[in-house]
């Protein structure tokens, strides 16, 4: 599967993120990160192998980018780019047919 780009908004906006939370609250390798290219990246080796769902959803409840990701066939990392400044919460979810892995979670602010 390839990875399809999502741009929401447009504002650039720098940012922080916050740690990442898996199914138990626990600390977790960050999914995602605000770059200084004003950018949301999400970090695929944190991600679990093959197909994920990522969501990049706005403190209203507006799911901002929903898209597949496919590690074992990426060159690079995804990127979402004009996200209005606020609050955002980053989420992985398992692919479809996929046992055993959690969703993991990761709040982002974009200033």
């Amino acid at each position: 599967m390839v990875f399809v780009a999502c741009a929401v908004g447009y504002v650039k906006a720098d940012g922080m993120s916050m740690p990442a939370t898996g199914g138990s609250g626990a600390p977790d390798a960050p999914i995602a990160r605000v770059t200084t290219a004003n950018t949301i990246e999400i970090d695929a080796d944190a991600l679990p192998s093959g197909e994920s769902r990522v969501q990049v959803i706005a403190i209203t409840g507006t799911v901002m980018c929903d898209m597949t990701v496919d590690t074992d066939n990426l060159s690079g990392n995804p990127q979402i780019e004009n996200l209005p400044k606020g609050y955002y919460l980053v989420r992985a979810l398992p692919s479809g047919n996929s046992t055993g892995q959690k969703v993991k979670s990761q709040k982002i602010v974009v200033k």
